[in-house]
């Protein structure tokens, strides 16, 4: 589970995520067609962003972030 959290230790958003040998992956992802982070909408694009940077730093192969950049992009939309 990936908690996001700001400065102050507030909460803003949790993606939860399974690690299936070396892949990083959505919980679900194979049962649902749509991926997102559980968060407030107007939190989405960061949270998925920062989900991103998890998976990028972590080393692992990439999986994780095709799902989620929809979900920012579509965040990134919406906040616009």
């Amino acid at each position: 589970m990936l908690v996001c959290r700001e400065s102050t230790g507030v909460i803003v958003g949790v993606v939860p995520l399974v690690l299936r040998g070396r892949r990083l992956l959505a919980a679900g992802e194979q049962l649902a067609d749509w991926f997102g982070p559980a968060c407030a909408p107007e939190d989405e694009a960061r949270v998925a962003a920062a989900a991103v940077m998890f998976e990028v730093k972590s080393g692992l192969r990439p999986r994780l972030s095709s799902a989620v950049r929809r979900s920012t992009q579509a965040g990134s939309a919406r906040m616009s």
